[in-house]
């Protein structure tokens, strides 16, 4: 009884402390401070918004964005890029219109300069992407759409856009990206 006792005590101990781990790991992460990888290197980071997507890469400089979550989530993208000091998004990439990758996009759009800003050409009725495209125009950003097979290359780091759909189905109209990095 003493040993399951003295085992529990320690599973617990050590349950605490990844707990604790854990919450100080997020905290980091939402307190980060630079926006410049480490000795250049890419940095590739899916952020956590809950149902949807956002993901960040840095490369030399260069900050890419791909989806921007939710509406709810949009506010918390800026103060998030803001405080990695991001003022600047290279190039932009909306996979497709639905809410939960389009929705916290018109923030991103007013809260900083774009130099370029990728997307389908399907259009919807949805609230998220009139928001969008009336930012756009605000903020006289052209809409891009990728083509299959086209590349965006900076140094060792290439984009490739591998399927651009042409479907009423929002998903299988996304935009697919594959990131070839040196060899890797």
């Amino acid at each position: 009884m003493k040993n399951i006792k003295y085992i529990l005590k320690n599973m617990l101990i050590i349950i605490i402390i990844i707990g604790l781990l854990y919450l100080l790991d997020n905290k980091n992460i939402w307190n980060k401070q630079t926006n410049n990888p480490i000795n250049n290197d890419l940095e590739i980071e899916v952020i956590d918004v809950g149902e949807g997507d956002s993901i960040l890469i840095q490369y030399k400089g260069n900050n890419i964005l791909i989806d921007a979550g939710n509406n709810r989530d949009g506010n918390k993208l800026v103060n998030y890029f803001k405080g990695l000091n991001i003022n600047h998004f290279n190039m932009v990439f909306v996979t497709h219109n639905h809410e939960d990758h389009i929705g916290g996009m018109d923030n991103i759009i007013r809260s900083f300069t774009i130099d370029k800003f990728y997307m389908t050409e399907t259009e919807t009725k949805f609230i998220t992407y009139t928001e969008v495209i009336e930012e756009l125009k605000k903020n006289n950003i052209q809409k891009e759409i990728p083509k299959i097979d086209q590349e965006f290359k900076i140094d060792d780091l290439l984009l490739k856009v591998l399927w651009i759909g042409n479907s009423e189905d929002l998903n299988e109209n996304s935009i697919v990206l594959k990131i070839i990095y040196k060899n890797t």
